[in-house]
């Protein structure tokens, strides 16, 4: 109860502090999305990363759009983008190296299951080493395509009923035609393939 009453009052603060919907949507998909950017991705491409790291990128950066939003409100969100991404990040460097890697087995795991790309080379060495059958992840542009692909298939659900509600009828035509592109190419180079992701995954991880 005390969670969804702060939850109303913090959107009821933010809506009286918006100057239009465009604005706060603006801000939502721009300087707010630089907040979050960092943690989310260094997440799954760093071995050093830890929760600690996670939690002061999300703060830093959240810290930061909210700064930009109450104080810098004439200012596009889209060119505050790097810049509060980049706090973002410098909080995830402080959050990780302030604390050690507690369970070093528990990410050489998630290696061995997972299989990333990305700046996993301790980790790497020492699955290898340990079971000479491990393949790591070669789709590194498979990959890539279906991470920019699912961006823009996220976006369009935003924008879609936005468009909608604004009656911009033309403009939300063009977004659900790009939702539907963006589904089907997922559902074909990324969906599809999932067993053979499965089909890979080391006997040691299987019996785990």
């Amino acid at each position: 109860m005390v969670s969804s009453l702060c939850l109303v009052m913090v959107g009821i603060v933010f809506g009286f502090n918006a100057a239009s919907l465009t604005k706060l949507t603006l801000w939502i998909t721009s300087a707010l999305y630089g907040g979050y950017a960092a943690s989310n991705v260094l997440k799954w491409i760093w071995w050093r990363f830890t929760g600690m790291g996670y939690f002061y990128g999300m703060l830093f950066g959240l810290l930061g759009s909210t700064i930009k939003l109450f104080y810098f409100p004439d200012i596009v969100d889209i060119y505050v983008f790097p810049l509060i991404l980049l706090v973002s990040f410098i909080g995830c460097i402080i959050g990780t190296f302030i604390t050690p890697l507690e369970n070093r087995e528990a990410v050489k795991e998630f290696y061995r299951q997972t299989r990333p790309w990305g700046f996993w080379g301790p980790i790497k060495r020492e699955v290898m080493a340990e079971d000479p059958s491990f393949v790591p992840n070669k789709d590194f542009s498979r990959d890539m395509f279906n991470i920019v692909t699912g961006i823009v298939w996220q976006m369009a659900q935003v924008v879609i009923p936005i468009y909608f509600m604004i009656r911009e009828n033309y403009k939300m035509l063009a977004w659900a035609a790009v939702f539907f592109v963006t589904t089907f190419l997922l559902k074909k180079f990324w969906w599809n393939r999932l067993h053979e992701a499965d089909a890979v995954v080391p006997a040691k991880a299987e019996q785990v």
